[in-house]
């Protein structure tokens, strides 16, 4: 695997976003209702200009090989949709970690994984993060990794649909 992390920079935006709605078309398709999917990737970049300032203390890690960016993970402290499954503890969320559909397989993914768990385990001690129910794929990488559902569920809005989300949480510190 030839990738470089690094932070993501504002010229990295539209490269994340295009990834993003790739990555979901290629996986999701007849889950995520098609009128989401989509939505073109120009549709997308307003929203996904105000990721860099949009949740404080989150960072955008993103994986290039040479000049092109080829994944990228979102991650910072606990993010709740309104009236989600709360935590008592303060958490470290993983909020997005999407690869070029080119790409999976490779290696990225698990480097990317790797180096926002580490990241946010120097701030916290709780580690979650939510994923589609219907998400086979993601569900086993996550699991893998030695993370586990912990029984947390919640609606997530794809446009006029709601779709069940489960929560994960990383292995407990002494196991990781």
């Amino acid at each position: 695997m030839d990738v470089e992390l690094r932070p993501a920079t504002p010229a990295d935006i539209e490269a994340c976003a295009t990834i993003w709605v790739e990555a979901r078309r290629a996986a999701h398709r007849g889950v995520i209702p098609d009128a989401d999917l989509d939505r073109p990737v120009e549709d997308r970049l307003p929203e996904w200009r105000t990721v860099l300032t949009d949740r404080p203390g989150s960072t955008l890690l993103v994986a290039t090989r040479g000049t092109e960016v080829v994944g990228f993970a979102w991650f910072g402290p606990r993010f709740t949709l309104e009236g989600g499954a709360a935590l008592e503890e303060q958490a470290g969320q993983l909020y997005l970690l999407f690869v070029s559909p080119e790409r999976w397989g490779t290696g990225v993914a698990d480097a990317l994984f790797g180096a926002a768990i580490e990241a946010l385990a120097r701030d916290f001690e709780v580690l979650t993060l939510w994923t589609l129910e219907e998400n086979p794929r993601a569900r086993r990488f996550y699991e893998r990794h030695g993370w586990a559902a912990d029984g947390a569920r919640e609606l997530h809005p794809f446009g006029d649909t709601y779709l069940p989300e489960v929560r994960y949480r990383a292995p407990r510190p002494s196991m990781r």
